[in-house]
């Protein structure tokens, strides 16, 4: 099965105010195949892979949902150029 994989930005209000979640406790949807701590206008970038485009739809209605998340952006991951990984 081929599956199309995503790349969110999370804006997390945890960077921001000692009561907000600083990351470590955000529920992740099923699918999440890697989570960076970045620098930049996001917190995290996360990579997840969804069979259809139809569920990465639902991943992005399901991720704004989560307490602690107060943005986010997404980006379909077309095609590789470069992957240097074994």
């Amino acid at each position: 099965m081929v599956y199309n994989s995503a790349f969110w930005g999370f804006l997390l209000c945890g960077r921001r105010s000692p009561d907000c979640t600083n990351g470590s406790n955000v529920a992740l949807p099923t699918g999440v195949e890697e989570v960076h701590s970045v620098s930049g206008e996001f917190d995290l970038i996360v990579v997840i892979a969804a069979p259809s485009i139809q569920s990465l739809e639902a991943y992005v209605d399901n991720v704004i949902a989560i307490d602690g998340v107060v943005r986010t952006r997404s980006s379909i991951i077309l095609s590789p150029r470069i992957n240097r990984r074994p």
